[in-house]
């Protein structure tokens, strides 16, 4: 099976088990259900094994305007990493072109060309570093939305209520607010 297919079938896993939690739990779990693409083999045992007795409690232990935060943290990273990549996909983003073009301006004596292609190298390598940082802080989330979704299930069947919940929410909105500031950060320069 190629990577492209696999990528599709994964995708399509999720999409499927997404539809199935917006239809069996309505449209107020939309973050659930977007989490899922990406991540319905972490989220997926969870959210669709809730029992119907608890049909009114977030599923993620969030409030409102945290679950809206963070959807739209990690849309807009994930948008940042498309983004990216469809720039790096560009021949003119090639590191490996753009390094041997600045070691040829170099070797024929022409320092103020090798500059500007010096310029264009650490760009590239800006753009690379920043997705790296995109997407190390959304694979953190969904790790901490793994531990969060376990941990929710823990207090609901124990029935009382846990002190590390209360810490793993506020470092995943601390997460949340690293990708809104890396975003701003990007929007600056």
């Amino acid at each position: 099976m190629k990577l492209l297919e696999l990528a599709f079938l994964y995708l399509l896993v999720g999409a499927g088990c997404a539809v199935f939690v917006l239809a069996r739990q309505g449209a107020a779990h939309g973050l659930d259900a977007a989490l899922l693409l990406p991540f319905w083999p972490l989220l997926a045992p969870a959210l669709l094994a809730e029992r119907a007795e608890s049909p009114g409690k977030p599923s993620l232990l969030l409030d409102e305007s945290a679950s809206a935060a963070l959807e739209r943290g990690m849309s807009a990273a994930r948008s940042r990493i498309v983004e990216i990549d469809r720039a790096l996909a560009k021949p003119e983003f090639s590191l490996d072109a753009a390094l041997l073009h600045h070691a040829d301006l170099e070797s024929r004596g022409r320092p103020e060309l090798a500059d500007t292609a010096m310029r264009r190298v650490q760009n590239i390598r800006r753009l690379r570093a920043l997705r790296e940082r995109f997407t190390a802080e959304l694979e953190q989330v969904g790790e901490l939305l793994g531990q969060l979704q376990v941990q929710a299930e823990v207090v609901r069947l124990a029935g009382a209520p846990d002190a590390g919940v209360k810490e793993l929410v506020r470092e995943l909105m601390d997460h949340v607010e690293g990708l809104d500031a890396a975003l701003a950060l990007e929007a600056e320069t």
